[in-house]
């Protein structure tokens, strides 16, 4: 509080310093303008009021000058304070099902939307909620398989020209991996979770990629057909 205080004293004794000197200066040119023009009576008053006008303000710049806070309302759109304000703090974005734009992956923070078909919005809530809420057992599943589609794709193509590592490590692989809709064709038996999310990968831009879960577990991660069977 002391530090914006502060700041607007600054900014108003400023602007004050600025009305002194232009008032001043006008002042001065009047009044030296006066004595020559003084015989008349017109020139006379018009330079005489204008005098009065550089004195009035010359005066309230002075004690703005030395009350700063006092005149705050006399100045307007004043920096400090526009500064001062907290800025708006960013919001994460909120993990919600939405058969329409879908949800922001929590694991690879990219959005993904939804194609529901049929299905209800509790069983999509559920496959959602699986996906964003996977332990560390099925992301290490997820990231294995796709180094290995990423290993079987360099041997059947005869090389990477993709500009990616040679050899990563663990999770890296998912850096690469760019999930864009999550198809959910219908309930599995018994409410089973089953569904595909279907990505692009840096190493196979033509096909892509597929994640398929069945029954709560990834049994698939390799070349997309549109097909969620196993």
């Amino acid at each position: 509080m002391k530090d914006k205080e502060a700041a607007v004293r600054k900014e108003i004794k400023g602007r004050a310093a600025v009305l002194i000197g232009m008032f001043g200066v006008a002042g001065t040119i009047f009044l030296v303008m006066l004595f020559p023009l003084w015989e008349g009576t017109g020139a006379r008053i018009t330079l005489l009021i204008l005098l009065g006008l550089c004195i009035a303000g010359l005066v309230f710049g002075i004690i703005a000058y030395r009350n700063p806070i006092r005149f705050k309302r006399m100045f307007r759109n004043l920096k400090a304070e526009q500064n001062i304000q907290p800025r708006p703090v960013k919001k994460k974005p909120e993990y919600k099902f939405d058969t329409e734009y879908g949800f922001v992956s929590s694991l690879f923070n990219k959005p993904v939307s939804v194609s529901a078909g049929t299905s209800s919005a509790d069983y999509v809530k559920k496959c959602t909620a699986f996906f964003q809420n996977m332990g560390d057992e099925q992301i290490d599943v997820l990231a294995e398989k796709a180094e290995d589609y990423r290993q079987e794709f360099y041997e059947l193509s005869g090389g990477s020209g993709d500009g990616m590592p040679e050899e990563l490590h663990g999770r890296d692989i998912l850096d690469w991996i760019y999930p864009k809709t999550m198809w959910i064709e219908e309930e599995g038996k018994n409410g089973a979770i089953q569904f595909g999310i279907e990505c692009d990968c840096k190493w196979e831009p033509e096909h892509g990629l597929a994640i398929v879960v069945h029954d709560s577990r990834i049994v698939h991660v390799g070349p997309w057909d549109g097909d969620l069977d196993k």
